[in-house]
C-alpha cells in the first residue's frame, strides 16, 4: 500500500506491478517526500528553479510541473477507467475538479457513442423478436 495525499486528505492505494511500483519501492522510506534534501530528509519548500533548469538542460519547452498530473488523468480515462476513481486517485473532494484533468479523446467520445448504439439496436432488436413470438403465438392458439 502507498499513501497519497496532503492537508488531513490521504488515503492509500495497492501498487503491484510497473514503473509507479518500481519509483515507489526504491525511494526512501524514511523519508514521506519525493522531492527533499538528501542530508536532512527534509521537503524542498520550492522546486520550480531546479525543475526549470532540469527541463532547461534537457532541452524540453512548454513543460509545467503540474503537466504529469494532467497526464495521468487523461490516460486513465483514456484507458477506460471510471471518472470517480480517476478522482479519487487525483485526491479530488469532488468530481468537477477530475473533470479538468481527464481530457477525453474524440475516439472514446465515438466509442461511448457507438456502446449507446448498440445497445439501443439490441434492445430494437428484442422487442422485434419478442412482438413476432406473440403474433406467432395468437396465430397458433
Amino acid at each position: 500500500m502507498f499513501e497519497f495525499g496532503a492537508n488531513n486528505n490521504k488515503f492509500s492505494i495497492g501498487i503491484t506491478k510497473g514503473s509507479v511500483c518500481d519509483f515507489i519501492t526504491k525511494r526512501r522510506l524514511d523519508v514521506p517526500y519525493i522531492f527533499f534534501d538528501t542530508v536532512t530528509g527534509k521537503a524542498h519548500q520550492d522546486i520550480k528553479k531546479s525543475f526549470a533548469t532540469a527541463l532547461r538542460r534537457a532541452g524540453i519547452k512548454d513543460f509545467r510541473l503540474h503537466d504529469p498530473r494532467h497526464t495521468f488523468a487523461s490516460h486513465l480515462v483514456m484507458a477506460g477507467v471510471d471518472i470517480t476513481t480517476v478522482s479519487r486517485l487525483l485526491g479530488h473532494k469532488s468530481l468537477t475538479m477530475a473533470l479538468r484533468y481527464a481530457h477525453l479523446a474524440p475516439a472514446h467520445m465515438t466509442k461511448a457513442v457507438n456502446i449507446l448504439d448498440s445497445a439501443l439496436n439490441e434492445t430494437s432488436n428484442s422487442h422485434s423478436l419478442h412482438n413476432t413470438t406473440k403474433k406467432g403465438l395468437s396465430i397458433n392458439a
